[in-house]
């Protein structure tokens, strides 16, 4: 009986284990502090072991506080790379290549107007 319980709980500790997730969190403000409501934020692959590149994640449209949170959940590995975007009519386009790593980022990008 022992053994049956140890085994049923490595095995979902196994499961549990099984998938990393990434979350990417921020805030999207001006070239002079204030935030910025409705901002694209993109989250994309980037070269994921011949997979395809460019493919969508993840996006949101953040709120008059300027804050976002984008996420994924993938097999554990310390080489997945992504690409955050934040774009609004009228400002420069912002783009970050950033690593996995399991636990929440606070970003703070900055869009200048165009």
């Amino acid at each position: 009986m022992f053994v049956m319980k140890a085994m049923f709980f490595a095995i979902v500790f196994a499961m549990i284990g099984c998938d990393g997730h990434t979350s990417i969190s921020g805030v999207v403000v001006d070239e002079n502090g204030k935030p910025l409501g409705g901002v694209q934020v993109t989250l994309k692959t980037v070269n994921l072991d011949s997979k395809i590149e460019n493919e969508l994640i993840d996006e949101e449209m953040t709120e008059d506080n300027g804050e976002f949170q984008v996420a994924i959940t993938h097999q554990p590995t310390n080489k997945l790379k992504f690409s955050l975007i934040a774009e609004k009519e009228n400002y420069n386009s912002y783009s970050e290549v950033i690593k996995a790593n399991y636990g929440d980022d606070n970003h703070r990008i900055t869009l200048e107007k165009k």
